[in-house]
């Protein structure tokens, strides 16, 4: 089954429900314009285009993209930053019992464990992505 571009970055915390809903209206409005979600979305500074440009394009690189570390993911889609991502891989390299990374960006407020497994899964599975 397809995901489409909204459900994915509503889905992993870069868009609000409210505000896929008001993009979506915004290209209803203006069919012959003929805009892309990943469009609305910049222009509303919502997400950012690296953001939008990442995960389209994995989703069309899939197998190529899919070898790459959850954590790189995670700051190449902007969802954490690089700082964040050497702070948590820090605090694991210290501990006795390793906790998983998600966990870790977790317990310091960087994201949502919802928002990373979301991720993880699509990450992972790389299901293709319509840039609608």
């Amino acid at each position: 089954m397809n995901r489409r571009l909204g459900q994915l970055l509503v889905g992993c915390g870069f868009l609000l429900p409210e505000q896929l809903d008001a993009a979506l209206a915004e290209q209803t409005r203006h069919p012959s314009r003929n805009i892309r979600l990943g469009t609305v979305v910049v222009q509303q500074g919502w997400v950012e285009q690296h953001t939008v440009d990442y995960l389209v394009t994995c989703s069309h690189y899939g197998s190529a993209y899919s070898n790459i570390p959850l954590g790189l993911h995670l700051v190449l889609s902007g969802m954490i930053s690089r700082p964040q991502l050497e702070q948590a891989l820090e605090l694991q390299r210290q501990q006795s019992a390793p906790e998983r990374l998600g966990e870790i960006l977790e317990k310091l407020g960087y994201s949502s464990r919802r928002n990373i497994d979301y991720f993880k899964t699509w990450a992972l599975e790389q299901p293709p992505v319509e840039p609608a």
